[in-house]
């Protein structure tokens, strides 16, 4: 048993494992803008009381995915564009900053926590993981901030995490179903900053990481158009008769 290591098993809260299958159930479209949900039918669906359904809502709606109207109840809001591209946008900001102080000061230990995390999403990437490579993928860019210095930084980035986790296992999982930008995704764009960051190239490495979060917007866009375009397609009935079969 000495060479037997397993990892530790975490718990994790139900109102978190409900209000991230609802978050991905939302941002897919399985889950309408306009439509109230029912916190007793949700509640049996989970298998749960409806405290942490109302738990699960008030994280959905610090998200911005969902509000709450008196003697009404609770409604989906839904995901736009414009709210990707301000996700994105505020990446931008906050990540471009953070990258710049770590190219400028970063010690061995804090590089090789990053070179660690690119090596497990490149390891996931051709074993073909697309859970595994979201998960790394965030956590390099949650210690990029980190390392960054900047709690408040810090505290405003984990504020959009649960968000940019889910556009990263829809990314991972649909972009080779898209059509092929005139400029492809580099599939080792942390490798590269890497290098430019222990090479304390500051400016190559912010204008890098400006460059990939918005090849990330574009594919995180079209993945969530087409998932909504495959649910919203008409299906034949089966042996080619009749009308269509709705979604």
């Amino acid at each position: 048993m000495g060479s037997f290591t397993p990892p530790v098993v975490q718990h994790v809260p139900i109102r978190l494992t409900i209000a991230d299958t609802m978050r991905e159930a939302i941002i897919r479209g399985e889950l309408e803008p306009d439509q109230r949900l029912d916190e007793q039918s949700l509640a049996d669906k989970f298998g749960v009381s409806r405290i942490p359904i109302r738990e699960a809502f008030a994280l959905l709606e610090r998200d911005g995915l969902v509000r709450s109207e008196p003697r009404r109840g609770t409604f989906v809001v839904g995901l736009t564009d414009k709210d990707i591209h301000d996700i994105y946008e505020y990446r931008s900001i906050v990540e471009g900053h953070a990258v710049r102080v770590v190219t400028a000061s970063v010690n061995a230990d804090g590089l090789a926590q990053l070179r660690n995390l690119v090596e497990q999403t490149e390891a996931a990437m051709h074993a073909q993981q697309a859970d595994s490579m979201a998960f790394n993928d965030l956590a390099f860019h949650r210690l990029l901030v980190t390392l960054g210095g900047n709690n408040r930084s810090l505290q405003s980035w984990e504020m959009i995490a649960d968000l940019v986790a889910v556009f990263l296992r829809i990314n991972s999982s649909m972009y080779r179903e898209l059509p092929k930008p005139s400029e492809p995704l580099d599939a080792y764009r942390h490798s590269k900053l890497i290098r430019l960051i222990e090479a304390h190239e500051v400016d190559a490495a912010e204008a890098l990481l400006w460059k990939h979060l918005e090849r990330s917007e574009w594919v995180s866009r079209e993945s969530i158009k087409r998932i909504k375009g495959q649910r919203q397609a008409p299906r034949p009935v089966e042996g080619g008769k009749g009308g269509p079969m709705p979604p």
